[in-house]
């Protein structure tokens, strides 16, 4: 057991290190350092050889799987969103300001939340949870979900006004110039 403990007292740091700067994210690469570990538990269990060499076949193969384990959530999250906007009736507007966003604007404006308020969102419209439901999975109060799915309403709401999200609108026509700096 000294042998491993030693192992583990002179990788841990460099592995957590490497880790953090391929993938952007210290909890992330403090998991993947962890799981990578566990394989070199295993493997001197079982008699074999910890060489550095050895852990850091071992870490890239665990960070290949954390690269593809993302983009298989943002691929769910991706159909998620699309599957809950074709369930949503088609409007006709006679008037450009009241066409509905599309998909990918509405993608858009979900991302651009933030995270708290993205959650919530999603664990209430799209996994169709309730309040309760939603504060015991992420471990905080009903009155936190509903404060945060009342802020995230009006943020998307906001967002959703916003010219960039209005089909058919003017392009900033009936704005005011920008300031030019001069008189």
């Amino acid at each position: 057991m000294d042998e491993y403990a030693a192992f583990c007292r002179e990788h841990f740091a460099e592995v957590v290190s490497v880790a953090a700067r391929r993938l952007d994210s210290r909890p992330d690469a403090e998991e993947v350092a962890v799981d990578t570990f566990r394989v070199a538990w295993q493997r001197w269990a079982a008699g074999g050889e910890l060489t550095r060499a050895w852990l850091y076949g071992v870490l890239r193969n665990r960070i290949g799987n954390e690269y593809r384990a993302r983009a298989r959530r943002e691929a769910l999250q991706e159909l998620l969103v699309a599957d809950y906007t074709a369930s949503l009736p088609i409007r006709r507007a006679e008037d450009p300001a009241e066409v509905p966003a599309t998909d990918s604007e509405i993608l858009a404006i979900l991302r651009s939340l933030p995270q708290p308020y993205r959650v919530v969102l999603r664990m209430t419209y799209w996994d169709s949870l309730l309040a309760p439901e939603v504060a015991e999975s992420l471990g905080i109060s009903e009155a936190t979900v509903r404060a945060r799915l009342t802020r995230g309403r009006k943020l998307f709401k906001a967002a959703l006004q916003e010219p960039r999200y209005r089909q058919g609108s003017s392009g900033g026509a009936d704005e005011e110039p920008a300031y030019s700096g001069s008189g």
